[in-house]
This record gives structure tokens, sequence and C-alpha cells, in this order.
């Protein structure tokens, strides 16, 4: 009676922790795609920044614009 009580439970462990695998896993999964996003965007934050570097440089080589009407 007691084994087959203990052998019992033990199937109800078991299951509980293959649940609790599957869940990890699309847990995992989940952080893998959010990773990936965020991956992307701090590239395109990056690439934005290295524009917007570029054209601050490009606008300070430039004349102001009232030197460049008065000639």
């Amino acid at each position: 009676m007691l084994v087959h009580a203990l052998e019992s439970h033990i199937k109800t462990l078991q299951g509980e922790n293959e649940t609790l695998k599957q869940q990890l896993a699309a847990a995992d999964a989940r952080a893998a795609q959010e990773a990936e996003k965020a991956g992307k965007a701090i590239e395109a934050f990056a690439d934005l920044a290295r524009r917007l570097d570029a054209l601050a440089e490009a606008n300070q080589q430039r004349r102001p614009w009232w030197r460049r009407l008065a000639g």
C-alpha cells in the first residue's frame, strides 16, 4: 500500500517535471526571440547614432548661414 502510494506520487512528480520542462523550453524560445529583437533594435539605434554623428560633423564643417549670405 505504501509502495503504491509512493509510486503514484513519483508518477505525479514526473508529470509535473515534464510540464515544467515544456514551460521552460517555451520560455527559453520566447527569451531568444526577444533577445533577437533587442539586438536588432540596438543595431538600429547604433546606425541612427552613426548617421546623426555624420550629419553633425557635416554641419560643423559648413559655414554659418549669415557668412554664406555675406559672402
